[in-house]
């Protein structure tokens, strides 16, 4: 909409959304900095692909029986190392933030191509936006490599909605992301299970499909074209039906009850109010039905109930699927409103977003809020066994096992991190669940069976009544959060308390005893021997 004095309000509105849109991305980010348990075994890949020009294939940090290392995000881990090591956390947070924003960019010029009819740039796509963050547990953390699987399902989605309009041209790329896809993030399966949706969907609706069953041969092809060559099928075909149960972000949406969960289902119901109303206002018939839209529809429905994980898939799917459905019935609500109310409420809600933004980044940036979220780490457990000299094989849950391996891996190895299938049999990981726990289990306990040296237990894991009451250890250390457990042969070792000069600390966080670009700092640690 253009004026006399020659003002292209309209542009002026596009760029506010977007301005608005950065900052509360950010802002969002800054209030949410816990480092991920995983990052600490992503620098260690980085750091190798980055000398080595190849990812480890062998483990070399754990005391475990472990398989080959498939690591599908060995590409996303030198994207990581390199920014880590060139800023640090800061560096972490800021590509965090970042990236994600690029995430949502796309999805709003996916839909500004994809929906030609309605703009997304209305008080209505604010809604859905701030579910979308509110469910993907990405700004939680520092850096996680799903935001490329976001990023590329936006864009694969663009694609197959173009190639459904008759522009085959665009059937050329899909093999190209794939292969890029699969190498920096497992995520490339639900690239591959939309794909085969299309294809069920289009024979339904009557649609030619043998562009699709052509394309599929090089898109199956190009899975070899990885580090692991023909062995890298089964580990992504067992991965795709790995049995997850005990890992939090892979349980059922209805194991928990959260704001973001129930704001979730809400958003679902909306879609299929909208849905239903298009398809009663246009006076459809079944069999005018969009077969692929609605097994899409099923099956991202169903893998956002079955895991929490998926959630963030099906925002995606819904809002690049559903947004002319959703803006049809959005319509009929708001045509009864006056226009200028709309108008005015708009710009409050950015006026609103954007002092909040602009509050939380200011507050936030001159404090160092992010050495608050370790208190969740081990950090003044695993000083103490460093500076009384401890060594050996320690046994701890998986979410402090990479963060171990990295910091302390000269002096200790470790029973398991998050790499569960990527280097594991799963069932050590069934088997930790059944300790920690003490659950009922044909698993052996791992403390009889592995024998270390040390056993460290947060205050919450009810197996600290059976390690109180095993003759072989003693609690040697405790604080507000963890428990340490020694064998007796250390009984009669003197011991310090553990000294930490914390601003030291954190500015040394990222240090390690692993050096790829000379060997390692302690030759008696050779990680070439298993290799």
């Amino acid at each position: 909409m253009k004026y006399s004095d020659g003002i292209n309000w309209s542009r002026i509105g596009k760029i506010a959304f977007f301005a608005v849109l950065l900052l509360f991305v950010f802002a969002l980010g800054t209030l949410n900095n816990t480092i991920d348990v995983d990052l600490w075994a992503r620098l260690i890949n980085g750091q190798h692909v980055f000398y080595k020009f190849a990812p480890l294939k062998t483990d070399f940090y754990s005391f475990t029986q472990t398989h080959t290392w498939y690591d599908p995000e060995w590409l996303s881990s030198v994207f990581l190392y390199v920014i880590q090591k060139k800023f640090s956390i800061a560096g972490l947070a800021f590509f965090k933030s970042f990236s994600f924003y690029v995430f949502l960019c796309s999805l709003v010029v996916g839909l500004l191509y994809l929906k030609t009819k309605n703009s997304p740039f209305n008080i209505f796509y604010f809604f859905y936006i701030t579910l979308i963050c509110l469910q993907i547990g990405y700004l939680t953390h520092s850096s996680r490599c799903q935001i490329f699987t976001f990023i590329l399902l936006v864009v694969w989605i663009y694609l197959l909605e173009k190639i459904r309009q008759n522009q085959d041209k665009y059937l050329y790329f899909l093999p190209v992301i794939m292969l890029f896809w699969l190498n920096i993030h497992g995520g490339c399966l639900a690239g591959i299970g939309i794909y085969v949706l299309y294809i069920i969907g289009e024979f339904l609706n009557k649609k030619p499909i043998k562009k699709y069953l052509i394309t599929l041969i090089p898109l199956a092809l190009v899975f070899a074209i990885n580090p692991w060559g023909i062995e890298y099928y089964k580990f992504i075909f067992d991965s795709a039906f790995l049995n997850r149960a005990g890992i939090s972000e892979w349980a059922s949406s209805f194991s928990q009850i959260a704001l973001f969960l129930n704001l979730f289902f809400y958003y679902v119901i909306f879609v299929l109010i909208s849905c239903c109303y298009t398809f009663f206002s246009q006076k459809k018939t079944l069999k005018e039905v969009d077969k692929t839209k609605l097994l899409l529809f099923i099956a991202l429905l169903y893998l956002s109930i079955s895991h929490l994980k998926h959630i963030a898939l099906a925002l995606i799917g819904f809002t690049l699927y559903f947004y002319d459905d959703i803006q049809n019935f959005a319509n009929l609500i708001t045509s009864k409103i006056n226009k200028k109310f709309i108008q005015v409420l708009a710009i409050l809600l950015h006026v609103l977003i954007f002092c909040y933004s602009t509050l939380v980044l200011c507050a936030y940036s001159c404090v160092d809020t992010w050495q608050d979220k370790f208190k969740s780490y081990p950090i003044y457990a695993m000083e103490f066994l460093k500076q009384n000299d401890f060594k050996g094989k320690l046994f701890t849950s998986f979410e402090f096992g990479s963060f171990i391996g990295y910091k302390y891996g000269d002096r200790f190895k470790i029973f398991i991190d998050g790499r569960q299938e990527q280097v594991y049999d799963h069932s050590l990981f069934h088997q930790l669940v059944c300790f920690v726990a003490l659950a009922e289990c044909n698993f052996k306990n791992p403390v009889e069976e592995y024998n270390p040296d040390v056993v460290l237990l947060d205050n919450k894991a009810i197996a600290n009544d059976y390690m109180l009451s095993n003759k072989k250890y003693f609690l040697a250390y405790k604080d507000t959060v963890f428990y340490v457990y020694v064998l007796n042969k250390y009984k009669d070792k003197k011991m310090v308390k553990p000294i930490l000069d914390k601003k030291e600390y954190f500015n040394k966080l990222f240090d390690t005893y692993v050096d790829f670009s000379k060997g390692t700092k302690n030759e008696n640690f050779n990680y070439y021997s298993n290799i």
